[in-house]
């Protein structure tokens, strides 16, 4: 349950999600658990993550226009587990993600920004880029992950691997 005292926020609730989290970024809010009767007000800047489990709240301070970037035309992802970027690309483009679920590579972190237009295809060869063992196929709405573990080659490899990828449609298929 939340109070709004004059505020702007952004509130991120999906009933598959352990968390409701809500950011401030001016005015106040007053958020209240109906399981505990406990509460927290925040200030501008504030997350508060609420575990749909415990009826527990986590606070931090962070810059909240990154959570609502949405409203000012692009997408921010800061320090985010490729993990919980792939959900979010499948709310906002609508695909299902098919992956190994031992990959060590879910966990890695990343940071980045795309404009909300953005093409899903364009988004998935930026995380290759970041992560280029991310390879994928994609069949109608349905995206097919694959992770290539490869032995570490030197940087100036590395740096033509991924240039070529880009040119030729065949190296996304991580022949």
């Amino acid at each position: 349950e939340m109070m709004v005292l004059g505020s702007e926020f952004n509130v991120s609730a999906y009933a598959e999600d352990e968390h409701i989290v809500t950011t401030l970024e001016k005015g106040g809010l007053q958020v209240l658990s109906t399981l505990n009767q406990k509460s927290v007000t925040l200030k501008p800047g504030d997350l508060v993550a609420y575990s749909n489990r415990s009826g527990k709240f986590r606070h931090e301070v962070v810059q909240a226009a990154d959570y609502s970037s949405w409203r000012y035309g692009y997408i921010f992802f800061n320090n985010i587990k490729v993990s919980d970027l792939l959900v979010k690309l499948e709310r906002v483009y609508g695909v299902q993600f098919v992956m190994p679920d031992d990959s060590p590579y879910l966990n890695q972190r990343i940071r980045a920004r795309f404009n909300k237009d953005e093409s899903l295809d364009n988004i998935l060869n930026i995380v290759h880029m970041l992560v280029p063992q991310f390879c994928y196929k994609v069949k109608g709405d349905t995206i097919y992950l694959n992770w290539h573990i490869f032995v570490r080659r030197s940087s100036f490899i590395d740096i033509i691997y991924l240039f070529l990828r880009q040119l030729h449609p065949l190296w996304r298929d991580c022949l």
